[in-house]
Order: C-alpha cells, then structure tokens, then sequence
C-alpha cells in the first residue's frame, strides 16, 4: 500500500507534464493550421488525434511530432528540459487500426508560427 502512494507521488507530476506538453501542441497546432487541413479529435491524458487526408497523413503526423517535440519553453517559463522530449507517432484508419510510425521524424512545417512561439510568455 505505501509503495502504491510512493509511486502515485512519482508518477502524478510526470503525467501532468506530459498532459501540459500536450495542451501546448494542441493549441500552437490549432493557432498555426488551417483545421481543414488538420483537424483535433480528441486528447486523451497526452494523447493528441487528429482527422487528416489519408494522402497527407505522413506528412502531417511529421508536422505534429515537431511540435509535440520542441515546446517553446524556455520563453514560455523559462525553463530548459534537461532531456530531450520525444513523442510518439501513430497513423491508421481508426483508433484501433493505429500503427506505431518510428521512422517519421518532427519536420517544422511551412505554416508554422515561429513569431507567435516567441510572443507566448508565462514566466
């Protein structure tokens, strides 16, 4: 029982971080592309899906990874991760269908908002 509430202690600020990387994706996302395009789903804990055209879905699945790997936090916070965020990428018809794409790297698409990035300040 106590190494239950020991590892809840642990466990619950490493969730909310990633819960929070998530909702800064989300939103950067959402401020810089056209939801015709990309559109959010659902976000589930730290989980971002989307609704995209089956021909553009590496490419945006490369898009999403890019920004669900480099949070402007260090103007956001003030805050520089001592590691590097990774996330992981899955494409597929339905929830269920989904496969895990290892090979599809973060590649800062042409519409992404560098100006607005730095204009985001918390700290």
């Amino acid at each position: 029982m106590q190494w239950s509430a020991v590892r809840q202690a642990v466990n619950s600020p490493v969730q909310r971080f990633a819960s929070d990387l998530g909702l800064i994706a989300l939103h950067r996302i959402v401020r810089d592309c056209d939801q015709r395009v990309l559109r959010p789903l659902l976000f589930v804990h730290d989980a971002l899906v989307f609704e995209v055209a089956e021909d553009r879905q590496e490419e945006l699945a490369q898009a999403v990874r890019f920004y669900m790997e480099s949070p402007p936090l260090k103007g956001m916070f003030g805050l520089k991760p001592p590691v590097r965020i990774a996330a992981d990428i899955s494409l597929g018809p339905t929830l269920a269908g989904m496969e895990e794409r290892p090979d599809l790297m973060g590649v800062a698409p042409s519409w992404y908002n560098a100006e607005a990035d730095k204009a985001l300040r918390f700290a």
